[in-house]
């Protein structure tokens, strides 16, 4: 197909008609001329994201500002296209048409950084729709069928049963996009709890209308069929497409950091991100060694780790390169403070295909692990039931398991939530770099805390205790009859905060 597309490019040139254009990283000196006010958050961020922020206790500051309008305006008037900017990497990514503009703007003082990200065709294909064939939804009990096993050995169908199928939850994904989801019966629940899609390839795309990798993806958290059920069938999504899937360049990651921005401002809780880059991009001027994938040099890595400041939960994949020449994680799974996820089988055995670690400076990478050989998704095109492998897929099971959890125990920042799943996996004490601190056992988290407030309860008994919600309203005494919640328990002149 790209031999083809090379003829009708030359053949287009030789017609005087031009199809290309290069997109490239703008580095912006600083913030002076920016049209945010710290002192004015709600302008800058959603109600979902300051409250966020607020549980976590996470302070507004500098990296939340849009970057420099001055500076922006002055780019677009050299003849540049602004595709989309980045506050915490302080810089642009332009598209140019017309020769001569990137020297226009090196002799701009605010730029610190001119840097090729994509030189290639800048038109997109759109799949043709096919008509799925449908499954029945089911309103009783939980049947996981092909997805059985990718549940059960995270033992969350104990947590599903208690009622934690992640409702309160908001998930974002960036993948290549989410082709048919509209039409595919058993994503009909998880279309319907999309609050927001962006199409970060294609000005005005439609995710929906490219890319099925990002549909399987969905498929392992948001399924609801008769045939197999998802890790968080009750979430709601925010869908990106950041991958092109004919190219590979340094552009795709400059849309993973504006992604992993827009979910920041929207308020998602967790971003699950099942691509991973390494040195095989089609130009040679690009590249990536191993010694770059230490959480700190790649702009996607430093934004995943942003991220996780910011109070999300980032899941990233560790990579398919384990039994390759490469062998390593991908960035931005190298990142700090996030969950690089590798990949097992359905007997818990290391997936061959899953990247190792360490990160280049040391640290456990994967750290952790779920079922990622002959896993159940949904088929893109057809809308069935079907098994596929990959990190890909390891990693958003991973991450509806974590939208479980954190719902069971919202009182928990993002750390305290990763800390907890470290603390109760399956190589805990004895971490390598193939399966990081193994498979976690999020029903042994959850009642972990469980057995905590139990042990507090107990220690008040001697005292009076009058509990109240959040809001300060009395709630009686009694936790245990109680919905689930967050709870302030008030013993004398002692206060305490507690989840039932």
């Amino acid at each position: 197909m790209r031999k083809w597309l090379w003829v009708i490019l030359l053949i287009l040139i030789e017609s005087g008609i031009t199809l290309y254009a290069n997109c490239y990283w703008i580095g912006l000196r600083d913030k002076q001329g920016s049209a945010g006010d710290l002192l004015h958050p709600e302008q800058l961020l959603s109600e979902r994201a300051l409250q966020r922020r607020q549980r976590q206790n996470i302070k507004i500051d500098s990296l939340d500002l849009p970057v420099s309008k001055v500076y922006v305006d002055s780019i677009r008037k050299a003849g540049a296209e602004i595709l989309h900017c980045s506050r915490w990497q302080n810089g642009v990514t332009i598209q140019v048409k017309e020769a001569g503009i990137t020297d226009l703007l090196n002799s701009y003082d605010f730029i610190t950084c001119i840097e090729l990200t994509e030189d290639t065709l800048y038109e997109n294909k759109a799949l043709p729709f096919p008509t799925p064939k449908k499954t029945v939804l089911s309103s009783d009990s939980i049947d996981y069928g092909s997805a059985t096993s990718q549940v059960d050995m995270l033992h969350l169908d104990k947590l599903h049963a208690e009622g934690y199928q992640g409702e309160d939850i908001l998930i974002a994904l960036a993948d290549d996009g989410f082709y048919n989801v509209p039409s595919i019966e058993g994503l009909r629940g998880a279309y319907e709890r999309t609050i927001y899609t962006h199409d970060f390839v294609t000005y005005g795309g439609d995710v929906y209308l490219q890319g099925t990798h990002g549909t399987m993806v969905l498929s392992t958290i948001g399924a609801e069929t008769e045939m197999m059920a998802g890790t968080a069938p009750k979430a709601k999504f925010v869908l990106m497409r950041t991958e092109d899937d004919d190219y590979e360049n340094y552009r795709e990651m400059d849309n993973l950091c504006a992604a992993f921005e827009l979910a920041d401002s929207i308020g998602a809780d967790i971003i699950s991100i099942s691509l991973g880059y390494f040195d095989a991009f089609d130009s040679p001027d690009m590249t990536l060694n191993y010694s770059q994938l230490d959480g700190r040099t790649t702009r996607c890595a430093r934004s995943a780790t942003i991220a996780a400041r910011k109070g999300m939960i980032v899941c990233a994949a560790a990579g398919n390169e384990g039994n390759k020449d490469w062998h390593y994680i991908c960035t931005p799974s190298d990142a700090d403070s996030i969950l690089c996820v590798g990949a097992v089988t359905s007997e818990q055995e290391h997936s061959s295909f899953s990247s190792v670690g360490p990160s280049a400076d040391g640290r456990v990478k994967p750290e952790l692990c779920a079922q990622g050989s002959n896993c159940g998704i949904i088929d893109a095109q057809t809308g069935n039931v079907r098994t596929g492998n990959g990190t890909s897929f390891a990693t958003p099971i991973m991450a509806g398991a974590v939208a479980c959890l954190w719902g069971a125990l919202p009182d928990k920042s993002n750390m305290e939530i990763i800390s907890l799943l470290i603390e109760h996996s399956s190589q805990h004490g004895t971490p390598d770099y193939v399966s990081g601190y193994g498979i976690p056992d999020v029903w042994a988290a959850y009642k972990n805390q469980q057995t905590s407030l139990t042990k507090l309860n107990n220690s008040l008994l001697r005292e009076e205790v009058r509990i109240y919600n959040l809001n300060g309203l009395y709630m009686g005494t009694e936790l245990t009859h109680l919905p689930h919640g967050v709870y302030l328990l008030r013993s004398g002149e002692s206060v305490y905060k507690a989840v039932r």
